[in-house]
């Protein structure tokens, strides 16, 4: 895997976050792809990454959905919560976010989220009911939120999120050209 990620970032580190830190260096990129949810102290985690942010850095998150339909609809009809070998309910997730919780946490790492996509809407069935919905069911649908943040400034609040359905290539843009970036 190693080899692979090299091939993609200037660093790439595999092993446990908490013992990896002090390899790291400062970065205008982080990417954090599926990585919190899995963690003890997700905030401790991303409040150590977020101190190697160079001025002006950005950090990537994805984290799932728990309140997707395949979760909460059983939860409520069936009161049936069973972890799976992958997805939203992957046995290995420790924590579990919803869109408020997903941005807190981020807020939380002093970060502002500047950007966000709903990942999960692209399937048939879920197209027609979010546009029978006319969107109302949307973070409904949403398997998984991918934010972009920025460390904010003293004081700055959240602004509301704009989020765009996704991921599709043509929506998605590389948020620092050329930049240093970790994985």
């Amino acid at each position: 895997m190693q080899p692979h990620l090299s091939r993609n970032a200037d660093v790439a580190v595999i092993g446990r976050i908490e013992k990896s830190i002090d390899q790291l260096k400062s970065y205008d990129l982080i990417l954090l792809l599926d990585v919190l949810e899995h963690l003890d102290d997700s905030l401790g985690a991303l409040d150590a990454l977020c101190a190697l942010l160079n001025v002006g850095g950005t950090v990537i998150v994805s984290l799932p959905n728990v309140a997707h339909i395949s979760v909460s609809l059983p939860l409520l009809m069936l009161r049936k919560f069973e972890y799976r070998d992958a997805g939203i309910l992957d046995r290995t997730h420790k924590r579990f976010f919803t869109e408020r919780s997903a941005v807190q946490l981020i807020n939380d790492a002093k970060l502002t989220v500047v950007s966000g996509i709903v990942s999960g809407l692209e399937g048939p069935k879920a197209k027609v009911l979010d546009a029978i919905s006319f969107g109302m069911l949307r973070h409904h649908l949403t398997k998984q939120y991918i934010m972009c943040a920025r460390k904010n400034a003293d004081g700055a609040r959240q602004h509301s999120i704009r989020w765009l359905k996704g991921p599709r290539r043509d929506r998605i843009q590389n948020p620092m050209n050329g930049a240093k970036a970790a994985v």
